[in-house]
Formats: structure tokens, sequence, C-alpha cells
């Protein structure tokens, strides 16, 4: 009897994730126990969603202030990532039907969690926000970082599991 259980994974294409990524698909193209359909967070973008997601990457200039994260740089991008793995999610669900979705680095399921209600979701994860807020951030300025933090738990609430590539971040999850 053939495996039925495919699975939706959306993967974050930005620096050293899009290399995840590749090794991803070569790995799971070779197992054939398992039906994998891999996407870009950003593939198939509509016109609006790269509008919105021009807007929210906006750079300031002063770097002192985005890398304290007074301008709440990080989030804005991280949302404008999330959006469009939300409007990739929502057309591929209508497409076919998944068992499992996976959205590789927990800011593309920030804005899904409705979906991840529905079905069983893996978040796979380098790093915390808190854990980038100890290491760039001026630690008077953590704060900054809090709004991030409540929707990045809400993520991991909603999902069935979270991979870690570390075993620091794992022992900042436990």
């Amino acid at each position: 009897m053939a495996n039925t259980r495919k699975v939706l994974s959306i993967i974050e294409e930005y620096l050293g994730h899009k290399t995840y990524g590749h090794l991803m698909r070569t790995h799971f193209a070779q197992v054939f126990a398992c039906n994998v359909d891999f996407c870009w967070y950003n593939d198939d973008r509509e016109i609006h969603t790269r509008i919105l997601n021009r807007l929210l990457s906006y750079v300031p200039k002063n770097s002192w202030l985005r890398d304290q994260n007074l301008t709440a740089h990080l989030l804005r991008i991280q949302l404008g990532f999330a959006y469009m793995a939300r409007r990739l999610a929502l057309r591929k669900l209508k497409q076919s039907s998944y068992s499992v979705l996976h959205f590789h680095t927990q800011p593309l399921a920030c804005l899904s969690l409705d979906l991840m209600e529905q079905w069983p979701t893996v978040i796979s994860i380098d790093r915390t926000i808190i854990q980038v807020a100890k290491e760039k951030t001026d630690p008077q300025l953590h704060w900054t970082y809090r709004p991030h933090y409540e929707i990045e738990k809400r993520a991991f609430e909603k999902a069935a599991a979270i991979v870690t590539f570390s075993e620091s971040t794992r022992q900042f999850m436990l």
C-alpha cells in the first residue's frame, strides 16, 4: 500500500536557509516513503504581496537604531515573510491534499496559526528571537523584542513538533 501522506514544506530562502532547503529537497527526493512538496516562502508572489513586503522591509539608514531594534526592522521583515508564506500555503492547500505542514523558521509560521490548528505542523528553527536579542542588542533594550517574542511564542505553542538545529537552541526551548 502506497503512503498517501503528503507534506507541504515552506522554506525561508534567506542566507543559509537556502542551503538547508536544497539539502532537504535532495534528501527527500531519495526517500520514497515520504511525499514532500517543497516551496520557497516567496514562490509565486502576488503583486500586492510584493508591494507589502517592499514596504515592510524598508531599511533605516541609521544602523545603530536598526541594530538596537528601535525600528522593529527584523519584526517587519519577518512579518512580510510570514505573509508571503501564508498566501503560498493557502494556495497550495487548495491545490492538493496535505497531511502535515512544515515551516522552516518560525517567522514563516507566525501568521498561519489558524492553519496550524487544522494540520499538524512542524517548525524547524536555528534560533529564537530571545537568542537574537541577547546576541545583538544592548541588554537595556531587550524589551524592544517583546512583540516579536509574543508572536513567536504563539507559533511554538501551536506546533505539533519543533526541530532545532543546535543544542543551545534546543536547551533554550526546553
